[in-house]
């Protein structure tokens, strides 16, 4: 290496004993000081070292200082063969174990040399390139701190990489420099090995890591991000983080007292150094996850009930404070949280030993095929995925394309019938539309496929004879030329019609009875038959026939005369087997099922809904993960709550899914009032890539529109509010973009352009058609209207927004209110006001500077709330939500402790009982004698300080059990201190429950009742006693309305 060495031996601290330390000349100058903390790593810590030599910025310009912490194994032997043989490895030796890496660390600091500071635990390695790569990025950068991310590195030679949302950014880097930009980085892990820190840095801000407790380094990331003049996260990984077994533990782990009391320290102490900044909300960030990590180290722990107790005790602030930052933890840790945070220990213990099985599932290390994502397999259900994109195949597609580059194994289903899917999956994926690894799988094509054989000469020849246009012995009326068709004729009689695709191939043939009639149709594909339809008299379809490319009907429907499914039959050539379904909801069925049966592990089963979906709601939870999203608006005129409702297949049961999904709150909201609140609705708004824009100047005269030619989008409404704009901007231009292929679509275009010629607009309104790439067309537009009836979400308003461009939009259900800031980023128009969309269309044409504003301001906001890297984690964490709370469902019975036990350990009672109350807690006869005679245990409580309290307490207490207001399953499942106090549940909470916050049931809160009447909280009244005597009656609504 060229550099000349010298031995040296001196102390590090008085009260250390340095067994020797070897450094360089004091005139050599590192780049980088690496410290390691040690600590019996014998079988690993070689590799660590190795891994350090073979960094390809060049090992001279490294310091490595090795701390051994009182190993007893021989991992101190090797840290001085690492010292005699490189010059530039340091070797100290301390002479009392410190218990935690953090004071090893200090040491290592205090005396390195180097401009920068790296970090490497001596189980853990580095990729070859780290050093040089973080090294040349806070050098050109001139930053503080600059890091990347991290995989796990299992016993069994398993590696996966953890799913943190930061570690799923799509952006190559994202750099921080101020305390706003980094608020990302605070709910990163600190893994302080993929880091590099400025030295001078460090010491100018006196950061240290504490001393003898575990997590130090969460203090020391934390205390650096708040510090630091500039952070760089690099999406690239730096160091393989080693997960290992339990004989192996790293420095002191285990979870004691000790351990548990430590792990509680450091977090009080990040939030107190947060606190201590001014910047406590930065705290929110980092307990969001690290109090879910702390649950699981409690629950997995070995603590007697007693040490748990101080420990919950110690605890509590965390959890108040996780509350008062409204964070909401996973469903499964829901009653724990709640229960630390109100000092209900007992409880907590008792709930902690319910979670100890799923936990350690999660502390399990994964297979090699469960560390791949792909193991994971993703079903997503839709009607269809047309070539020419709507928005809603849009979502899916883009949907699939993210899950899929995060390696999970997802299909796309479809389940109409009149589409060539394996034309449209090449058409997709060459535009890139479809990622390479996603199948897009229709259940007819699926049979077809299973039903397929080898195509003989004979059937070949015959389907390329019938495809002719000559026919012998007929006579034919020729418009092969102008339509693309051909009719024949048979002894004077029309029989039959051929007609044909542009590019030459068979369409489709009909062929009519005697009378002229339609009776049959066939349809072809790529020159193949492929369906066969017959006809009623009346003209209605009475029988559908499927084919595959050899001729075999695998697939046959049969219709009443109204056109009412009657059978429909599937085909098995290979098994000799027919399958009978009375609909096609059972065929879906079927067909779902024998997917998800075929997986190796319970797939997610996603249905994407509009209007002629199917629900999913029928397919047994043992072999499927339920989830759907609502994409369109359930209702008809008026398009919200209270109006009668659209057929939605996705709408039926939606109890018996894992999860229901709405693209908006208000939404979401709506869809609980409509049909209860079964806890498992949420919110997950489409998404859309992050793009670059292509800084097109905006046409200052050019308005556009984007949507399906139907007369739901009240496209006229634009028209004519643009001859309005035409009358003050004669040379405003309206371009409208989108399809229109379907019958209604064609008759809604031609009503269209008629409007356009009536209001004498052709100079200024244009109709664009379909086109694959809208951005450039929505970045140089100086704003996007949106005139519908009715939306389910807009997604044309988050794609306008994210050009540049702001949106002038109806106030409609559901999106455009929930998106758009009226006059900060776009304009919400009253629905149907013409007028009102005309003056804003105006006002932008005229002041392009502030549509450029809007824009930019709209940018901003989906970039922050509606990219593909916000949301997606969004649906990962709603796998990990389902998948845990069915681990934890299963096991969510309360172990039969006997009564002494029970009131002895976990010291449950209330406050204040009465003899009667006392009894029946403690007793089951007494119990069931106080169910008896209610009246007598409400004539004793202190509450009721009136004959008439006393009287509507019966009344209600007789109420709530006729009606079943109070759900008891539901109350006992919530509440494990009252199912094993064995009080009534209905007496806890007439004068317990709603005073601590409990819930009755899964729809109805007392705080919020109590809040939205004052004078019912007056009234010493419990709230549900009230509604159901009096609030119903009243028309009081049971919470304060949002709007």
């Amino acid at each position: 290496m060229g550099i000349k060495e010298k031995w040296n031996t001196y102390p590090i601290r008085a009260n250390d004993q340095i067994i020797y330390l070897k450094s360089l000349l004091d005139n050599s100058q590192f780049k980088i000081s690496i410290i390691i903390p040690v600590y019996n790593v014998e079988n690993y810590i070689r590799n660590a070292l190795d891994s350090i030599v073979r960094q390809t910025i060049g090992l001279e310009y490294l310091e490595v200082i090795m701390v051994n912490d009182c190993s007893t194994d021989d991992s101190g032997k090797i840290m001085d063969e690492y010292a005699n043989k490189y010059g530039n490895f340091v070797a100290i030796h301390l002479s009392n174990n410190t218990g935690a890496a953090g004071r090893p660390r200090n040491i290592g600091i205090e005396n390195s040399t180097g401009d920068y500071i790296m970090f490497l635990d001596p189980d853990d390695y580095y990729m070859d390139e780290t050093c040089e790569v973080l090294y040349e990025k806070i050098t050109k950068e001139n930053v503080d701190v600059v890091f990347g991310k991290y995989n796990l590195h299992y016993d069994n030679a398993t590696i996966v990489e953890p799913s943190f949302q930061l570690f799923k950014s799509d952006k190559n880097e994202i750099k921080a420099t101020n305390i706003e930009d980094k608020k990302v980085f605070f709910g990163s892990p600190p893994s302080i090995w993929t880091k590099i820190f400025k030295r001078s840095f460090i010491q100018k801000n006196n950061i240290f890591f504490p001393e003898g407790i575990p997590a130090q380094d969460l203090v020391f990331y934390v205390h650096c991000l708040l510090k630091a003049n500039g952070v760089i996260y690099i999406n690239k990984i730096m160091t393989s983080y080693r997960k290992r077994g339990d004989n192996n533990k790293s420095i002191s782990f285990n979870r004691n007292k000790k351990y548990m009391l430590g792990l509680t320290q450091a977090y009080i102490e990040t939030y107190y150094i947060c606190k201590d900044n001014n910047k406590e909300e930065y705290f929110a960030l980092t307990i969001k996850n690290h109090l879910i990590h702390w649950t699981r180290q409690f629950v997995l722990s070995d603590l007697s009930t007693s040490e748990k107790k101080e420990v919950l005790k110690l605890s509590c602030l965390l959890f108040k404070k996780y509350s008062e930052y409204n964070l909401t933890p996973p469903q499964y840790l829901a009653s724990f949280f709640d229960s630390v945070r109100n000092k209900r220990y007992g409880n907590a213990i008792l709930l902690s030993e319910e979670l100890i099985d799923s936990m350690k599932n999660l502390e399990r290390p994964p297979t090699k095929l469960e560390s791949n994502k792909s193991s994971k397999k993703i079903f997503m259900l839709c009607d269809k995925i047309p070539a020419e994109l709507g928005g809603l195949a849009r979502v899916v597609l883009n949907r699939s394309q993210r899950l899929a580059e995060r390696g999970y194994d997802v299909s796309i289903l479809t389940i109409e019938s009149d589409n060539n899917y394996d034309f449209i999956e090449n058409v997709l994926k060459k535009r890139k539309q479809l990622h390479h690894s996603v199948n897009l799988i229709n259940i007819y094509n699926y049979y077809e496929n299973n039903n397929s054989k080898y195509i003989s000469t004979e059937y070949l020849a015959r389907m390329k004879e019938i495809s002719k246009i000559h026919e012998e012995g007929c006579n034919v009326i020729n418009e092969y030329e102008n339509q693309r068709r051909v009719r024949y004729f048979y002894e004077g009689k029309y029989k039959k019609l051929k007609k044909w695709n542009n590019d030459g191939s068979l369409k489709f043939i009909d062929h009519f009875d005697q009378n002229g009639v339609r009776i049959k149709r066939e349809k072809f594909i790529n020159g193949f038959l492929k369906k066969g339809l017959s006809y009623l008299f009346n003209g209605m379809i009475s029988q559908k026939r499927h084919f595959t490319k050899d001729g075999f009907c695998y697939f046959t429907e049969y219709f009443d005369q109204n056109g009412k499914e009657r059978e429909l039959l599937l085909f098995d050539r290979n098994k000799d087997v027919v399958m009978s379904f009375n609909n096609s909801t059972d065929f879906h069925k079927y067909f779902l099922t024998e997917l998800c049966k075929a997986c190796d592990h319970k797939p997610y089963l996603i249905c994407d809904g509009s209007g002629p979906t199917p629900t999913i709601s029928n397919i047994d939870s043992s072999i499927a993960y339920t989830i759907s999203q609502l994409h369109s608006n359930p209702y008809t005129g008026p398009y919200g709550l209270g109006s009668p409702m659209r057929h939605i297949g996705i709408l039926e049961r939606i109890d018996k899914l894992d999860a229901f999904i709405t693209l908006t709150e208000r939404q979401r909201q709506d869809i609980i009032n409509q049909f209860g609140d079964y806890e498992n609705t949420f919110c997950i708004p489409n998404s859309i890539p992050r793009n670059k824009l292509l800084n097109l100047e905006k046409k200052p005269n050019k308005i556009s529109i984007f949507a399906r030619i139907s007369s739901e989008k009240q496209i006229d409404h634009a028209i004519k509010a643009f001859k309005i704009v035409v009358s003050k901007r004669k040379n405003a231009k309206l371009e409208i973009f989108g399809r229109a292929t379907l019958p209604a679509e064609v008759n809604e275009l031609k009503k269209i352009r008629e409007l356009i010629k009536e209001l004498q607009l052709e100079n200024n309104v244009f109709i664009k058609g379909y086109i694959t790439n809208v951005y450039k067309e929505m970045e140089e537009s100086v704003a996007v209207i949106l005139t519908s009836k009715f939306e389910g979400f807009g997604l044309v308003i988050i794609e306008a927004m994210l050009n540049s461009t702001p949106v002038i939009s109806y106030d409609v259900n559901y999106g455009p209110s929930d998106i758009i800031d009226h006059g900060v980023d776009g304009f919400i128009v009253e629905s149907g006001n013409i007028n009102l969309m005309a003056k804003y269309i105006v006002e932008l044409l005229d002041n392009t500077e502030k549509a450029k504003k809007m824009g930019a301001t709209a940018r901003k906001k989906v970039l922050e709330h509606y990219t593909n890297d916000v949301v997606i984690p969004k649906w990962e964490e709603l796998f990990e939500k389902i998948h845990y709370n069915k681990v934890v469902n299963k096991k969510n019975k309360i172990s039969n402790l006997n009564e002494e036990k029970s009131l002895k350990n976990l010291q449950i009672g209330y406050n204040d009982k009465s003899p009667i109350e006392f009894a029946a807690a403690n007793n089951n006869l007494a119990q069931k004698f106080i169910s008896k005679l209610y009246p007598l245990y409400i004539l004793f409580k202190r509450d009721n300080y009136s004959m008439k309290n006393f009287i509507i307490d019966v009344k209600g207490y007789r109420a709530i059990k006729k009606n079943k207001l109070l759900d008891v399953d539901y109350y006992l499942k919530k509440n494990g201190d009252v199912k094993l106090s064995g009080m009534d549940p209905i007496l806890h909470y007439l004068y317990h429950g709603y005073k601590e916050g409990r819930k009755p049931n899964h729809w109805f809160d007392g705080d919020d009742y109590l809040r939205a009447h004052g004078d019912v909280r007056n009234s010493n009244l419990n709230p549900l006693v009230h509604y159901i005597l009096y609030g119903i009656k009243e028309g009081r609504k049971t919470k304060i309305s949002k709007k």
